[in-house]
């Protein structure tokens, strides 16, 4: 239980933390905390105070958030737990801070986006069999889970801590024992459909000097979190079949190291690649200069993290601050899908009081 909490705690303030002090420098070279700035701000001496001061934030409120998680050692989990939202409030405050004092340093950026003639038809990543290689390895376990529907015990366990013993049941049923591949299948059914539609309403983007844009390294990042939930849904769904504790508890550590760390690989990854993509160590090579900009309006952006154009046609946008994409909410097909992912959380919050 001290583990948990522990793990609870700490681990997402860690990487909340790495995380956040790397991000500025995952922007394009023109923007700085989401306020078009030029290339040559960063450097001077106004632009490396507003960033010592953002660093300073975040770190103080990253150190807080840490002897918060402890306090799970002194029989107070309610500190551990609230650990990681102290390192939210901290980095959000950083960002705001720095943000507003990027402002005085603001210029007109330049609107004027770059456009090839030629017909170019890009997919997928993988393909159509990359792309349907996490399903299928998910209907691999649900097709073995009914193939061996007898050996199933009469409660299901669905849930385990860290050294793979069983603390949470299911009723042998058709939820509790094809959940554990089904959900994730969901999940991932729902991020190839965010795929697709990124492809089809944003904008390629500026190739950077590894001849990459930024949408493809995202489409990249969002199929190999795929096979991770595939991966997940499988171990999941092997538990209730694997009767020795010390087999249990290696697939219990196996989940546990792929979903600690997959995320911290896949987001150096995202940051080094869509750097590149983004006009960062772009050389002449790679045909043009680099991207100073992102080609949106500044007065189209609150706060810098929210876009708000209906004269854009593009649904989604590449963030200022930070990696990937956000919704424009100035296109109405923004909300429909706002209220798609709160009717995800509201499910996942539910699904564990069906399941019990």
């Amino acid at each position: 239980m001290l583990l948990a909490l522990l793990l609870a705690g700490a681990f997402p303030t860690v990487v909340m933390v790495v995380i956040a002090l790397a991000l500025p420098h995952w922007s394009h070279r023109g923007l700085f905390f989401g306020v078009t700035v030029g290339a040559e701000f960063a450097p001077t001496s106004e632009g490396k105070a507003i960033l010592r001061g953002y660093r300073g934030t975040v770190a103080g409120a990253g150190l807080l958030a840490l002897a918060m998680a402890a306090g799970g050692a002194l029989n107070l989990p309610w500190l551990s737990l609230a650990a990681p939202f102290v390192a939210v409030a901290g980095v959000l405050a950083g960002y705001l801070r720095a943000h507003h004092a990027a402002l005085a340093h603001c210029i007109t950026p330049v609107t004027v986006r770059e456009a090839s003639l030629q017909v170019r038809r890009e997919g997928l990543p993988g393909g159509l069999f990359g792309q349907s290689l996490p399903f299928l390895i998910l209907a691999a376990a649900i097709a073995y889970t009914a193939l061996h529907w007898d050996e199933l015990p009469a409660r299901i366990p669905i849930h385990f801590d860290a050294q793979g013993a069983p603390n949470g049941w299911a009723e042998k049923g058709f939820f509790g024992a094809f959940a554990g591949a089904g959900l994730p299948a969901l999940f991932c059914a729902l991020m190839l459909l965010f795929s697709a539609s990124l492809l089809r309403n944003s904008r390629p983007g500026t190739t950077g000097a590894s001849g990459g844009t930024l949408r493809r390294v995202f489409l990249k990042g969002l199929l190999a979190c795929e096979f991770l939930l595939a991966l997940v849904g499988v171990c999941v769904t092997a538990m209730p079949f694997v009767a020795s504790p010390r087999s249990r508890q290696g697939i219990t550590l196996l989940v546990i190291v792929a979903a600690m760390a997959c995320p911290l690989v896949l987001l150096s990854y995202l940051g080094i690649a869509a750097s590149r993509a983004m006009g960062r160590g772009a050389t002449a090579d790679a045909g043009r200069p680099p991207s100073l900009s992102d080609g949106t309006p500044d007065s189209c952006w609150k706060k810098g993290m929210f876009y708000v154009n209906r004269d854009d046609p593009a649904l989604w946008v590449e963030k200022r601050f930070g990696i990937g994409y956000t919704l424009n909410f100035g296109n109405r097909w923004s909300w429909v899908i706002m209220a798609i992912l709160l009717a995800l959380i509201l499910m996942g919050l539910i699904l564990p009081f069906l399941t019990s």
